[in-house]
């Protein structure tokens, strides 16, 4: 836009008057549209709007891109304009020129606060296989889980489902994830799935992560000899995401898919190879999406006795209480993989990772409150 005089001996600026929003309105959505009236005695030359102080319309060519409606010979204008706000606070100002080179500004302040919905969510955890030989520590990390999620958060019992070992099986933990919550969770809720288990992997040449190998999730009724059938592909749960409108999602789970001895993984290929941690991109396709695993795709995740958890696990509890470095009262997921990501690898000698991926996340997911607040 041009440099145009703030004042003339004798003239009188255009008046603006903004009709929608009023200065200091509350909103929940982004998209707004603004409203004004523009009156001048000479005729208006030039229009333009600011928001946060950078002009999103206008120029010289202003009036002919915002489609002025005029009245008369353009001494009173009626304009609109649709447009979308940030987080927070937010000035819009509407620049009116005349033709005598006058300016008038008019501003208002509008807040915008993201309507908060209410958490969905599904911890699993499998200790004890119908097919397979268990692990120790499982179940109990997810029914801390559950217990962080309803008792010291307050989310109902009806909105996180909880299965454990026998209950884990794969119809189930399917009908949980990709019925239940579907149904259930709205564009503007959060979703929170815990998963604790024993995971694998096996070959498959139409793999995309560019190993050769599709991972599973083993549920409490897996077949090792027939995985397909009866196992959750990770190209499965990729498909429930999709299916899932809620654009705050985050899946944080305590398993590996190596095949390496020693932790939460069985070996079934009779041939090992390297395992690409690219299979998590495949998850996290669409608004909000965020996994955070125990580990880089050839380690192991560790139990300890000493721990009487799964590592992962174990820290992710610690940072529930000890991880709020903003000091605002909230675990984000942020916080929660800064901290596993910094003691995990102390703990196992740095022979474990966590690891984090990430889609078109605007701001940190909220796990919950910080233990004791």
């Amino acid at each position: 836009m041009a440099s145009y005089r703030l004042t003339e001996p004798g003239g009188v600026p255009p008046v603006i008057a903004i009709l929608t929003p009023s200065n200091q309105q509350n909103i929940k959505k982004p998209e707004l549209t603004v409203s004004v009236k523009i009156i001048d005695d000479t005729g208006i030359n030039d229009v333009a709007l600011e928001l946060n102080g950078v002009e999103i319309e206008g120029g010289d060519s202003g009036i002919r891109d915002l489609k002025i409606r005029p009245t008369g010979d353009k001494r009173e204008l009626d304009l609109s304009w649709n447009i979308s706000l940030k987080r927070g606070l937010n000035k819009i100002t509407v620049v009116a020129y005349d033709t005598e080179n006058l300016v008038a500004k008019k501003s208002v302040d509008i807040n915008f606060t993201e309507e908060r919905g209410e958490i969905w969510g599904a911890v699993i955890g499998i200790s004890q296989y119908q097919n397979i030989e268990g692990l120790r520590y499982a179940d109990k990390d997810a029914m801390a889980v559950y217990e962080y999620l309803t008792k010291d958060n307050g989310i109902p019992e009806n909105h996180i489902s909880f299965l454990s070992n026998e209950d884990a099986t794969l119809t189930r933990i399917k009908k949980v994830l990709g019925v239940d919550i579907k149904q259930k969770a709205r564009k503007q809720d959060t979703v929170i799935i815990y998963l604790a288990g024993h995971g694998t992997s096996e070959p498959d040449s139409n793999s995309p992560d560019g190993d050769g190998m599709e991972k599973y999730f083993l549920t409490y009724d897996s077949d090792p000899d027939s995985l397909y059938a009866t196992a959750l592909p990770m190209k499965e749960m990729s498909q429930i995401f999709s299916r899932i409108d809620a654009e705050r999602i985050i899946l944080i789970q305590d398993t590996c898919y190596s095949g390496a001895s020693g932790g939460r993984t069985i070996q079934v290929a009779s041939v090992r190879a390297p395992i690409s941690d690219t299979y998590l991109n495949r998850i996290i396709k669409g608004k909000g999406r965020v996994v955070i695993t125990a580990s880089r795709g050839n380690e192991v995740s560790m139990e300890k006795d000493s721990l009487e958890h799964g590592v992962f696990t174990y820290y992710i509890l610690e940072a529930l209480e000890q991880g709020d470095k903003n000091n605002d009262g909230l675990i984000s997921h942020e916080e929660l993989f800064n901290y596993v990501s910094e003691k995990v690898p102390q703990e196992t000698g740095r022979n474990q990772h966590p690891v984090k991926y990430e889609e078109d996340v605007e701001e940190p997911i909220v796990i919950g409150k910080k233990r004791g607040e």
